[in-house]
């Protein structure tokens, strides 16, 4: 019985390895171009490095701003009234087309 266990947790392994072999493919199917790396200039990797770290800090920078927003209009404060934050937003909005 013991010698069945074993060969069942090697197929075990066999099975994760073939199952993260094909998350491999898909994710290289999905984010890369046809033909990686030799379809491509070899800059490609250091420009997609860069375009990330651009795309989370303006992610990051949208949500600190939304969060400023919100805690400006009194968003958490229990004595601000919703015509108090409405005005304020349509204030924001209005100046934002100036």
């Amino acid at each position: 019985s013991a010698g069945r266990l074993v060969s069942g947790e090697q197929g075990g392994s066999q099975v994760v390895g073939a199952l993260g072999e094909r998350v491999k493919l898909a994710v290289k199917a999905t984010f890369l171009p046809a033909g990686f790396p030799a379809s491509v200039p070899e800059e490609y990797a250091r420009y997609q490095v860069l375009n990330i770290i651009q795309d989370l800090s303006s992610n990051f920078r949208g949500i600190l701003s939304t969060q400023a927003i919100l805690q400006g209009m009194g968003v958490g404060n229990a004595g601000v009234t919703a015509l108090a934050a409405t005005t304020q937003m349509v204030t924001r909005d209005g100046c934002s087309m100036i």
